[in-house]
């Protein structure tokens, strides 16, 4: 078929050459994670470099893989720290066994942070991950599943584990916090008894004046001991996988939590 060559035409085919890179520009800013068969179907004449560019783009983006470490049950784990380029399936709104949505779990006491279960498709296969509160990276269970719904209730299933161990974790560390004001309270107690029995043996002071100020010197010290009560229990509350939490919010070592508890 012979092109014709007037003025009018040639402006006609400078305006839809524009339109299908302004297409498929759209297309790669838009749908950069979409399936070859959504572009193929919706930019017949431009999928190749929509493909392309798009392939291009994700893998310029920065991808930081960890090594992989194995937890406690045998588990393989990798940590990515970024989710930039990864093809995400499912991310916060899985569906679970139940049939309800599920838009996370909250990790600490207060309920302003996080978590949620994702989905990641590598090839074929598909990879339950868990988010994280605190950076855009997620941490990726390397056991892999044929059904992306399969994926999806595990990666929730992980999503909820993860979030009662940060909570439980959260809370020692609260407790931590506590045990630590408790103490500058106990040394604020017993600075103000010292000062207060120091100033009941002055001399020339009334019977009444020495006496209402070792009342009040009786009363810090046992302010004092109630304190000291008061942290004995927060020690015993804590569970042992969580003593690191408590310890680096309390301010004390292991070995001083050992010998206090």
């Amino acid at each position: 078929m012979t092109q014709l060559s007037t003025p009018a035409a040639y402006r006609l085919r400078q305006a839809r050459r524009k339109a299908w890179e302004n297409a498929a520009s759209f297309a790669v800013s838009q749908y950069q994670n979409a399936h070859p068969d959504f572009v193929a179907k919706y930019f017949p004449m431009q999928w190749r470099t929509i493909a392309r560019e798009s392939a291009r783009q994700r893998c310029s983006r920065k991808q930081v893989w960890n090594p992989p470490y194995t937890d406690a049950s045998g588990t393989v784990w990798r940590w990515c720290e970024s989710t930039d380029g990864l093809r995400i399936v499912h991310e916060n709104a899985t569906e679970t066994v139940n049939g309800h949505r599920c838009t996370g779990y909250y990790v600490d006491s207060y309920c302003d942070e996080s978590i949620h279960g994702v989905v990641l498709q590598i090839g074929r296969r598909y990879f339950a991950a868990v988010s994280d509160a605190h950076t855009d990276g997620i941490r990726v269970c390397m056991t892999a599943h044929d059904c992306a719904d399969d994926a999806a209730r595990y990666a929730d299933s992980l999503a909820e584990s993860d979030a009662e161990k940060q909570r439980d974790n959260d809370s020692a560390w609260q407790a931590g916090r506590e045990w630590q004001e408790k103490q500058e309270e106990i040394a604020g107690a017993r600075k103000l008894a010292l000062r207060l029995l120091k100033e009941s043996r002055a001399p020339g002071l009334s019977d009444f004046a020495r006496e209402q100020l070792r009342t009040r010197a009786i009363e810090q010290i046992e302010t004092r001991a109630e304190l000291r009560s008061e942290q004995s229990e927060l020690l015993e509350s804590i569970p042992r996988e969580y003593v690191d939490a408590f310890c680096d919010a309390s301010g004390m070592t292991r070995e001083q939590f050992r010998q206090l508890s």
